[in-house]
């Protein structure tokens, strides 16, 4: 099989996982900085796209015209936005920017940084 070695393969061959990761402190340190970086991209990520994209929704839809008629109290309180009308398409585009961030952008940053591995 050359230089690259599959998990399943270690395992067969008698290798524990104690073989493939070593705790030192510097992977330790990685794991920890990764977490909090991490974390507070996700949550930027969400309160930036959160609060920009219920503007922006409201802002279309109420200048459009489509918010006329559509009651403005749900859940048993006032909104000053059409509600679920606004709210919907605000969530769907924000936990998308975030399910990105997670999958794609954190990873690729991390790897740019030097804290892949």
């Amino acid at each position: 099989m050359g230089s690259t070695l599959h998990p399943v393969s270690l395992v067969y061959y008698g290798a524990h996982f104690s073989d493939l990761i070593t705790f030192t402190p510097l992977v330790i340190g990685k794991f920890f900085i990764r977490y909090g970086v991490g974390c507070a991209m996700l949550f930027l990520t969400r309160l930036i796209f959160k609060t920009l994209m219920t503007r922006v929704f409201t802002y279309l839809l109420t200048s459009s015209g489509s918010l006329k008629g559509v009651p403005t109290v749900t859940r048993d309180r006032e909104r000053p936005y059409g509600g679920y009308v606004i709210e919907i398409p605000t969530k769907f585009v924000t936990y998308s920017m975030v399910g990105f961030m997670a999958t794609f952008a954190m990873p690729a940053f991390f790897r740019y940084i030097g804290l892949d591995n």
